[in-house]
């Protein structure tokens, strides 16, 4: 069966069966989100405890340290679905980064509050503190703001 279809055929084939199968691996993903989540957590939490015992932590440390739990967070929880490199796929006019998303969202408060409401009409769902600890958003909120590196907040 497969001989007797065209090259360009094949590869359309490919592209639906490979989206088929992401998409269900991002609901399955999004089902085990929390503890997809404090797993993972846990085991940079561990590492980063492991590897900083010898050495003072100085502010590029810890802010390299929470930029890199957060963007796991953001893989993990799916954001990066929608947010792929801090752009908005739905709404192209409305990314995670650059002097616009800067000056709309001076305080990170704002964003948090962003993000524990969701945004329901633009498909954006809510993140509980259950689903999300006060520590875990402001790792993920590092990592937002690190799609615009010389923005001063």
């Amino acid at each position: 069966m497969y001989n007797c279809i065209s090259r360009n055929q094949k590869s359309l084939l490919i592209l639906i069966v490979c989206g088929f199968q992401a998409t269900n691996a991002n609901f399955a993903l999004a089902q085990s989100v929390k503890t997809t989540t404090v797993t993972k957590t846990t085991t940079i939490k561990t590492t980063v405890t492991q590897s900083t015992k010898a050495t003072p932590k100085t502010p590029s440390k810890v802010s390299a340290i929470a930029t890199e739990k957060g963007r796991v967070l953001f893989e993990k929880l799916t954001c990066a679905g929608c947010h792929p490199a801090g752009g908005n796929a739905l709404h192209p006019y409305r990314p995670l980064k650059g002097p616009q998303f800067v000056a709309r969202y001076k305080d990170d408060k704002q964003i948090q509050a962003l993000i524990r409401a969701g945004v329901p009409r633009a498909g954006m769902p809510s993140f509980s503190k259950a689903q999300l600890n006060d520590s875990q958003m402001q790792d993920l909120i590092t990592y937002i703001r690190s799609f615009t590196p010389d923005a001063k907040k």
